[in-house]
C-alpha cells in the first residue's frame, strides 16, 4: 500500500544544526520507500536539493541532502515538488519568535485536517500528529542541561529565574506537556536511551507510547586514497605536522558542546609539553570570546577555529581523535559520523551517542564535561598510535547499527503499524 505521509518540521535549513541535517538526510532515505511524502515547514523550497559536491569525494544522493545549501524564509500559496518530495512552505506571521512559532503550529494543524494523510510525523511539536519525534530531545531536559552550564549555584538560580521570562521556552514547554499528557494518543519516537529516560523522568511517559528508533547517519565508504588525500590536504592547509596529534571538535553551539572545557584540557596538555597536540574546531560559535580565553590559557598556537565548513568528512579523515565534551546532546550526529569514519571519540554521558561507545575500547565517556583532567588523560592515552588505530577500527564497526537507511526503515515499519491500528513497540 502506497502511504501518504506528512512530516512537520519548522526548519529544514541544515546550517541551523544537527537536528535539521538529520531531518534532511532522513527524508532522502524515506523517499526511497516510494511513499507520497509531504513536508510542512517554514523553510522555502530550494531550486535544487543538491549542493555542489566537494572535490575530494563524490557524495551519494543520500549524502547530498545532509549538506544542502541554506534556504531562505518565504511564503508560498502552493506546494513545490522537488524530486518527488512535496514541500509546503507555511507562512508564520508574528511580532516575535514565539508568535511566529505558534502561528506555524496553528497553520499546520489547520492544513493537516484536510490532507488525508495516513500518518502525520511531527519533528516540531504538533498536537494532531500520530507520531512525535523530538530530535532535539525534550525541552525540559534541554532547559536543565543549559542551566548546568553555569559555574555556580547562584548563577544557576539566576538562570532558572530568567527562564520564566523566556516566552518561547515557556510556550514550547506547555506544548510539550500537552503532547506528552495522558490524554494524548501520540506515539513518541526516542532517538536514544537517553531520550527514553528524559520522557520517563520528566513526563512519566509509559512504555506503550514510546518507540526507540536510534539515530542514523550515512556511512563512510571513502576510498583509502581519497582519505589519504584529505588527511594531507587538511593538515597542510592548517600547518599540522605528520608527527602532531590532531584533535577535532565539530559544534555549532560552542559552550553547550563544551568547547571551552576542551580548551581547559588542551591547556593542561600544552603546559605539560609531553608531545605536540593541535586542535581544530569546526562550526559556528563565539570564536572571538574563546580566542581571548585561548590567549589566557596560552594555547593560541595550538588551537584554530575553522568556522563552518562543508568538508566535515575530510576533517574526520585528517584528525586522529574527536573530542565532544557536550553538556547536552540527545544523540550527537557528529560523534556517530566520526566513529563511522574510524575515529576514537571522547564524549560525555550527557550525549545519547555515548551509548554506542564501549568505554576504553572504541572511545571514552566522561561523567562530567568540566573534568578537564580526565579529558586530558584520555587524549594522553591516545597518543599511542597502535591504541588509537585499534580503537578507531572498533569505533567504525557501529556503521550498520547507526545507518540512516536502517533508521528510515524502522520508521516506515512504525508507520505501517500505526496506520494498521497497532501501537508503538519498543
Amino acid at each position: 500500500m502506497l502511504m501518504k505521509i506528512a512530516v512537520v518540521t519548522e526548519w529544514l535549513d541544515t546550517w541551523r544544526g544537527g537536528a535539521e541535517t538529520s531531518t534532511r538526510l532522513f527524508l532522502q532515505h524515506l523517499m526511497e520507500s516510494g511513499a507520497e511524502l509531504h513536508v510542512y515547514t517554514r523553510s522555502a523550497a530550494e531550486e535544487s536539493p543538491s549542493p555542489t559536491p566537494t572535490p575530494s569525494a563524490k557524495p551519494k544522493p543520500s549524502e547530498v541532502a545532509s549538506s544542502a545549501s541554506t534556504s531562505t524564509l518565504a511564503s508560498t500559496s502552493r506546494p513545490d515538488t522537488i524530486d518527488g518530495l512535496v514541500i509546503h512552505t507555511v507562512s508564520a506571521e508574528g511580532m516575535s519568535r514565539t508568535g511566529k512559532t505558534a502561528a506555524f503550529a496553528r497553520a499546520v494543524e489547520s492544513q493537516l485536517q484536510s490532507g488525508g494523510f495516513d500518518i502525520v510525523h511531527a519533528i516540531t511539536p504538533c498536537r494532531n500528529a500520530n507520531i512525535y519525534q523530538p530530535r532535539g530531545g525534550t525541552v525540559a531536559e534541554s532547559v536543565e542541561r543549559n542551566i548546568a552550564l553555569r559555574e555556580s549555584g547562584s548563577a544557576q538560580s539566576l538562570k532558572r529565574y530568567a527562564n520564566r521570562f523566556n516566552f518561547k521556552q515557556q510556550y514550547m514547554l506547555q506544548l510539550e506537556r500537552e503532547i506528552f499528557s495522558a490524554d494524548s494518543p501520540t506515539t513518541v519516537v526516542a532517538i536514544s536511551d537517553y531520550v527514553v529516560r528524559q520522557l520517563k523522568n520528566h513526563y512519566a511517559l509509559p512504555d506503550a507510547r514510546i518507540c526507540k528508533i536510534y539515530n542514523g547517519v550515512n556511512g563512510d565508504d571513502t576510498p583509502a586514497d581519497v582519505r589519504a588525500e584529505n588527511r594531507q590536504a587538511i593538515r597542510a592547509e592548517f600547518g599540522v605536522g605528520d608527527d602532531e596529534l590532531l584533535v577535532l571538535s565539530v559544534a555549532h553551539n560552542f559552550r553547550l558542546k563544551g568547547v571551552h572545557r576542551w580548551m581547559e584540557a588542551l591547556g593542561l596538555l600544552v603546559g605539560r609539553d609531553t608531545g605536540k597536540v593541535r586542535a581544530l574546531v569546526v562550526g559556528r560559535g563565539d570564536a572571538a570570546t574563546l580566542a581571548r580565553m585561548a590567549g589566557n590559557l596560552r594555547i593560541a598556537k595550538a588551537l584554530t577555529f575553522v568556522g563552518a565548513s562543508d568538508r566535515v568528512r575530510a576533517f574526520y579523515h585528517a584528525a586522529d581523535v574527536m573530542v565532544h565534551p557536550t553538556y547536552y546532546d540527545p544523540c550527537s550526529r557528529v560523534v556517530l559520523e566520526a566513529m563511522v569514519s574510524g575515529l576514537p571519540v571522547i564524549t560525555t554521558k550527557w550525549d545519547g551517542s555515548a551509548e554506542m561507545i564501549r568505554d576504553g575500547e572504541s572511545g571514552f565517556v566522561l561523567d562530567n564535561p568540566a573534568n578537564a583532567e580526565g579529558m586530558a588523560g584520555c587524549v594522553e592515552k591516545l597518543r599511542d598510535k597502535e591504541l588509537r588505530q585499534r580503537m578507531g577500527k572498533e569505533a567504525a564497526t557501529i556503521a550498520e547499527q547507526v545507518s540512516m537507511a536502517r533508521h528510515a526503515g524502522e520508521m516506515m515499519k512504525l508507520y505501517e503499524r500505526i496506520a494498521g491500528g497497532e501501537g508503538a513497540t519498543r
